[in-house]
């Protein structure tokens, strides 16, 4: 029994020592992420004029910009990726054979459901669905066919239903639903099965809870088409939406489709949708703003570039134009802009823009004060807590050390062979148990609460560096005492020495444990009062900053 807690207590003190250490720097890690400030995201936009010409001096010096400072602006295929995911397609075009192609498949479908023969209706069926889901803007700009595209998605319904397939049916019925919302069909070429499967699912929206749409926008009165149906003017709203995926446009010109937005709907969601920058955006060759004069490009180009910005999830937006560099800020909006002449280099106008320092609206600089205020305090009652109980668990090891010292005096009193030897030593080896625990644990804490608590400061006080020293001290003291210790026998024989040895390894990892906050308190003061900025840059890491 000795000989396994004896065994025990080693590894104890070995893994409590290692403790101290992956602890101390995980807690930095951690406590650097809360601190932290987000780093600035920035993406070049080129910007073409139609009346004023050079429309590729645009593209050659945002493409100078790029090489020059790689990995401080999104690439053109990372901004190409990122405004395809979450901002906005041009709408497809389907010319007359695409449509006709479609119908025909369509046409197909009726005869082999006729003749019962439901593989050969699935199989043109899913042609025919395929057009459908990937051109439904374009198929249900008329309502005419909208109703065919819906009737014909119920003709997969019957085959499903027909052949036995009764779940797989009603799924794709509300499929149908979801993909031409508000048409009925033409309920003739139907069977009564069907017409009463998505007749059923028209009252299930009404009396379930469905999703809501509300698209807003800065233009009113325009056209909102939902999946290519025209279904009202912005501002717009529709409830009891099946969940899915919808095709949003906003159309201001009738004649002219909009951009398409695509939303996800699991519950009510609001899209904004400004259809002038939808005009304006263009992505071929590249992502960049199309205006026909300059003054269209000052009435709106900040205005865009905020909403690029944010469909793009940057901070910064670089507007190159033929004759001035713009800086738009997603949320202050213009910083500033330099004239850029046709013989001058687009990395000097690029770096006096980006000094500009960015002056925050007022509303925003009070909203992010009581923020930030609201985020500090919270910060310093966690950290407090932790460095409250750090030292009060340091406390406790100090305490259980001084018993186990004690415990230790009343053991080597005692005889050895008697029962009291052997209950004397029992309790000496048990104690160590507390203090390996406890003072790890202390450290731990304490070093997180100061993580978390300080604030940093332009001039480290004299009791920062005071404390470093001290736990410099500790720590090296720590160290001697467990590097001179006498070991205990392998064949488990208790001497004096070896009863203080083991007394001198526990006042070590004690001292390690208080030394290791107070070391810690100065370097995560000049780790803080530090500017650093690290950026990836091609295969490796770019840091620049203030040491």
């Amino acid at each position: 029994m000795n000989t396994g807690l004896r065994t025990n207590v080693s590894y104890l003190t070995n893994q409590g020592l290692k403790a101290i250490w992956v602890a101390w720097a995980g807690w930095a890690a951690i406590a650097s992420a809360v601190h932290a400030q987000p780093l600035e995201v920035r993406v070049v936009i080129p910007v073409v004029i139609e009346s004023a010409g050079r429309g590729s001096e645009a593209f050659r010096r945002s493409a100078q910009i790029r090489s020059a400072r790689q990995g401080e602006f999104l690439s053109v295929e990372q901004t190409a990726a990122e405004f395809d995911a979450r901002a906005s397609a041009a709408p497809i075009e389907l010319d007359a054979e695409d449509i006709d192609r479609w119908l025909d498949h369509k046409e197909a479908a009726t005869k082999h459901l006729a003749h019962q023969d439901y593989a050969r209706a699935a199989a043109s069926l899913k042609a025919a669905q395929e057009v459908s889901e990937r051109a439904i803007e374009a198929l249900n700009r008329e309502t005419a066919m909208a109703r065919t595209v819906l009737d014909t998605c119920l003709y997969v319904v019957m085959g499903l239903w027909e052949t036995g397939k009764t779940a797989q049916a009603e799924e794709q019925a509300r499929e149908c639903r979801r993909l031409v919302p508000q048409i009925q069909p033409t309920m003739t070429l139907h069977t009564p099965t069907v017409r009463s499967i998505i007749e059923q699912i028209d009252r299930e929206r009404q009396l379930e809870a469905s999703a809501t749409l509300e698209v807003k926008s800065p233009e009113q009165g325009c056209l909102v088409r939902l999946n290519g149906l025209h279904l009202g003017t912005t501002p717009f709203m529709m409830a009891e939406l099946i969940p899915g995926e919808y095709r949003v446009q906003v159309e201001c010109d009738k004649d002219r489709p909009g951009r398409v937005h695509r939303i996800v709907l699991h519950s009510d969601q609001t899209l904004w949708i400004d259809p002038t920058l939808d005009d304006a955006v263009r992505t071929d060759p590249e992502v960049h703003l199309f205006y026909a004069s300059e003054d269209a490009f000052a009435e709106h180009g900040t205005q865009h570039a905020q909403g690029l910005a944010r469909m793009v999830g940057v901070t910064t937006v670089i507007l190159v134009a033929p004759y001035e560099m713009a800086r738009v800020d997603r949320d202050a909006g213009e910083v500033g802009s330099v004239p850029l002449r046709a013989d001058g280099s687009a990395l000097v106008a690029v770096d006096q823009i980006l000094r500009i320092e960015v002056r925050e609206p007022s509303e925003k600089k009070r909203a992010t004060k009581s923020h930030e205020f609201g985020r500090r305090r919270t910060r310093r009652a966690v950290g407090g807590t932790l460095a409250g109980a750090g030292a009060a668990s340091l406390v406790i090891a100090a305490g259980l050390y001084a018993w186990r010292v004690n415990k230790g005096n009343e053991f080597a009193q005692s005889t050895p062979g008697t029962p009291e030897y052997a209950s004397a030593r029992q309790r000496w080896e048990d104690a160590r148990l507390g203090v390996m625990l406890a003072a790890p644990l202390g450290a731990v804490l304490l070093t997180a609460g100061e993580a978390l608590t300080y604030e940093p400061i332009s001039r480290l006080p004299p009791w920062v560096w005071g404390a470093g020293a001290a736990g410099v001290g500790l720590l090296t003291w720590g160290i001697v005492e467990m590097a001179i210790a006498d070991r205990c026998d392998r064949d488990l024989t208790i001497t004096t020495a070896c009863i203080s040895g083991q007394e001198s390894i526990d006042r070590g990892v004690l001292l390690l444990s208080a030394g290791v906050p107070l070391a810690f308190l100065p370097v995560w003061a000049l780790t803080k009062r530090s500017k650093i900025e690290i950026q990836a840059q091609g295969a490796g890491l770019m840091v620049r900053g203030e040491f």
